[in-house]
C-alpha cells in the first residue's frame, strides 16, 4: 500500500463536494453568520479580510486553504490542524483506508486528534475501536500513563 503524503491528503480533500470542502477546512460560525477569514493581500503587503458569503469568496478560500496546507506543511501530521476539528476523525479513518501512515505518523496524528477532538462521539464506535486496535500504545503514551 502507498505511504500517506502531504499532497495525498489535498487530493483526498479536494474529492469532496464544494460545501463539504468549507465544512472540512472551514469552523461554521452559529445561526447562519457568513465565515470571515484572512488572506494575504495580493499586492503582497499584509492581509486582508475575506466574508464567505458568496461563491466566489467561497471558492478563493477553499483553494486558498488547501494550497497553502500543502505548501506550509511539513509533515503529514501538520495537515490535519487545517481540518476543522469536528471533521479531523472521519478524514483520518478515510485516508487510513486508502494509504498506509508510518506507525509514528498514524500513532501521533491519531494522538492528537482524539485530544484536540471536542465530540469524539459523532464517529460510530465501531470504527474509533478499529483506528486505535490498529495503534501502539507505546507510541501514543508516556511511560506514566502505560504503567498506570
Amino acid at each position: 500500500m502507498e505511504k500517506v503524503t502531504v499532497d495525498f491528503i489535498g487530493t483526498v480533500l479536494r474529492m469532496f463536494p464544494r460545501d463539504s470542502q468549507l465544512d472540512l477546512l472551514f469552523q461554521r460560525m452559529p445561526f447562519g453568520m457568513p465565515q470571515v477569514i484572512m488572506v494575504p493581500d495580493s499586492g503582497g503587503n499584509g492581509s486582508k479580510m475575506m466574508v464567505l458569503d458568496n461563491n466566489e469568496n467561497i471558492q478563493k478560500a477553499i483553494t486558498f486553504k488547501l494550497d497553502y496546507m500543502i505548501n506550509s506543511s511539513k509533515s503529514v501530521g501538520e495537515c490535519f490542524y487545517h481540518i476543522s476539528k469536528p471533521n479531523r476523525l472521519q478524514i483520518f479513518e478515510i485516508i487510513s483506508n486508502m494509504r498506509e501512515f508510518t506507525e509514528k505518523d498514524y500513532n501521533t496524528i491519531l494522538k492528537n486528534i482524539w485530544v484536540t477532538t471536542e465530540f469524539p462521539h459523532q464517529m460510530p464506535i465501531p470504527k474509533l475501536v478499529k483506528l486505535f486496535r490498529k495503534a501502539n500504545p507505546k507510541l501514543m503514551m508516556t511511560d506514566d500513563d502505560i504503567s498506570i
